[in-house]
């Protein structure tokens, strides 16, 4: 009967006083202090090998001097180890990124000198955007996936454009928990070709797909009230006809606001030419703050420049009604003396045609605006407030805003009223005297308009 065959681990125990047998992976057998392989099969090799003079003296030298412990490494510890190294730098390259792409800081941007060549070292130059970008961002989906598994979640939706112009749609996700705080996550920035009802929706379902969620998990459709947005909400109510429509709340009141402009026309004219008079001309607006310098010399508060209106943010025209209320007079008075030459790309008939208008204004008219600009400071000052807080506000104040709002809309229900009193707050208008009454029945209108807006949304 032929002898048991010895296992590897089995003959270095019965050398285990030499110390210096060790297995490999491989399943070979090693001497450390001679770094190299021996035959564990026939013991006459392993016991000439641990009794041979030089294995005396190296196991001697081992011992006595820690700090020469060299051994060899094996082909598979030097393949362990490349592998070990390409992992590192892979992981180290993909945490910074992650930590520029955290910080806000664009990769193509990193110029400072010591960066580009610290990037340059390690990273070829395509890489970062090519590779390690799109797995940080499948990494941060699947995270998110896992986040989202099995809950509702309210979807939120806006446009905006990136600064080549292009129309960009984001869409957000916020989770339905009895948790008092709620995780939001951006789940995707898409460029689309046009701004519609059909693309907006596309781009809606692709995401939810790309998250794994079907569309009767979302409970919510939160977006603003542009004609496209109802539609689109349309289309998504199709698929699922519990979805409820959440309008976006500074938008409704951007569509109040906008009734004064409507409904006090010579006003809303008159914020148009004074922005028209001051675009695009850098000369003209230095001339006009050197006026009022000069003419409030020991005012510095007074030395402000005219705030262009921007068309989609009722609160940017509330601050030109606001500031021509106040400087009315003045503006007038800078148009009638001004005579500079910095058109730009502002026509110079256009230019005269504006200056003629504002200095052939009747005395008639100006108190019409300035009366309309009143009203609109004193009577628009709660929705403003209200929108400035909707839109800086990280914590929920709904409970806050409503209330606000009702104040706002019994103001106005009061000013319908036969009651002066609530004119009384308008000293230019209390000025007046008798005609104050017919500018009254045109404030009214537009405050029953305002109102009736206020209450629809």
């Amino acid at each position: 009967m032929p002898p048991k065959a010895v296992t590897v681990k089995e003959r270095i125990k019965e050398y285990k006083d030499d110390g210096g047998l060790y297995e490999e992976l491989d399943g070979l057998m090693y001497c450390k202090f001679c770094a190299k392989k021996v035959d564990y099969t026939r013991k006459d090799s392993v016991s000439k090998h641990v009794k041979g003079e030089s294995h005396l003296q190296k196991r001697d030298e081992y011992y006595s001097n820690p700090n020469k412990r060299v051994r060899q490494q094996t082909i598979q510890d030097s393949l362990d180890g490349a592998k070990r190294m390409k992992e590192e730098k892979h992981q180290f390259i993909l945490d910074t990124v992650e930590a520029f792409i955290s910080a806000n800081i664009p990769v193509s941007k990193l110029d400072d000198p010591a960066i580009r060549q610290w990037l340059f070292k390690y990273v070829k130059r395509s890489v970062l955007r090519e590779n390690y970008i799109p797995e940080i961002a499948q990494i941060h989906m699947d995270k998110i996936k896992e986040s989202l598994k099995g809950k509702d979640i309210t979807l939120f939706s806006d446009e905006t454009t990136d600064k080549g112009g292009r129309c960009v749609y984001n869409v957000l996700f916020q989770t339905l928990d009895p948790a008092p705080t709620q995780d939001l996550y951006l789940a995707s920035s898409t460029v689309l070709d046009s701004e519609n009802a059909s693309n907006c929706a596309k781009a809606v379902l692709e995401t939810l797909a790309k998250y794994e969620k079907n569309i009767e998990e979302v409970a919510a459709f939160n977006a603003d009230s542009a004609r496209y947005m109802t539609k689109c909400f349309k289309t998504l109510n199709g698929l699922h006809e519990e979805l409820l429509h959440i309008q976006c709340l500074p938008h409704k009141l951007h569509h109040v606001g906008n009734t004064f402009q409507k409904s006090l026309p010579e006003l809303n004219l008159a914020v148009k030419h004074t922005k028209r008079i001051f675009l695009n001309a850098r000369k003209r607006k230095n001339n006009y703050m050197m006026f009022l310098q000069d003419r409030y010399p020991d005012e510095k508060h007074k030395w402000r420049a005219f705030p262009s209106p921007i068309r989609t943010r009722w609160n940017s025209w509330k601050e030109s009604v606001n500031y021509i209320e106040e400087y009315f007079d003045d503006i007038i008075q800078f148009v009638q003396k001004e005579n500079d030459d910095d058109n730009h790309n502002f026509e110079e008939e256009e230019t005269e045609k504006l200056k003629q208008a504002a200095s052939n204004l009747s005395s008639k008219d100006k108190e019409k605006i300035k009366v309309f600009a009143e009203f609109v400071k004193v009577k628009g000052l709660g929705v403003e407030t209200v929108i400035k807080q909707l839109q800086s506000q990280k914590v929920p104040t709904g409970h806050v805003i409503y209330q606000k709002l009702d104040i706002v809309e019994r103001k106005m229900a009061g000013i319908l009223s036969k009651n002066v009193g609530w004119f009384e707050d308008l000293p230019f208008l209390s000025s007046l005297g008798a005609r104050k009454n017919d500018y009254i029945k045109v404030l009214q209108s537009a405050a029953g308009s305002f109102r009736e807006a206020l209450v629809k949304y």
